[in-house]
C-alpha cells in the first residue's frame, strides 16, 4: 500500500513538490518505494514514515514525494505516473536501490540520500536529516 494511504501530505509530481518547497521553504524529501512487494520499503512505511516522530518531523520541515514502483497488476499506476516516476529514478535513483530517500533542494539539488536501515527508529531518522536541512 502506497505511503499516501497512510499519510495526506504525501504529493506525486516533481513540479508540485517544487512548487511547494519554494513557497514554504522546505527541502523536497523523495521516497523511492516498491510498496507491494520490497520488504524494507514496507518497513519503512511501518517503522518510520508513519510514526508520530516522523511525521511530525516532516509536516513541519518537508515537502514528500512519494515514488511508488508497485508490481501487483491491482496496485499499478497510471501510464503517466510510472513515466513521471521512472525519470525521477533516472535521475536521483539510478542503481534502483529500493527504499532510498533523497533529500534536495526547491531546484531538484541533492543534498543527501538516506538508505534504510531497519535498526534506526523514526526519531533516529529525524536526527539524521535534521542537519542536513
Amino acid at each position: 500500500m502506497p505511503f499516501s494511504s497512510y499519510a495526506q501530505n504525501f504529493l506525486h509530481n516533481i513540479e508540485a513538490a517544487k512548487t511547494a518547497a519554494q513557497t514554504d521553504n522546505k527541502p523536497i524529501l523523495m521516497i523511492f518505494s516498491g510498496s507491494d512487494w520490497c520488504k524494507p520499503c514496507i518497513q519503512l512505511k511501518e517503522k518510520v514514515i508513519t510514526q508520530q516522530d516522523f511525521t511530525a518531523f516532516a509536516d513541519e520541515n518537508l515537502v514528500l514525494l512519494e515514488l511508488d514502483f508497485p508490481y501487483k497488476r491491482k496496485n499499478r499506476l497510471s501510464k503517466e505516473q510510472q513515466a513521471h516516476n521512472e525519470k525521477l529514478a533516472e535521475q536521483y535513483n539510478p542503481k534502483g536501490q529500493f527504499p532510498l530517500m533523497v533529500l534536495v533542494n526547491a531546484d531538484g539539488s541533492v543534498i543527501t540520500e538516506v538508505d534504510y536501515n531497519n535498526r534506526l527508529s523514526a526519531k533516529e531518522y529525524v536526527r539524521l536529516m535534521q542537519p542536513k536541512i
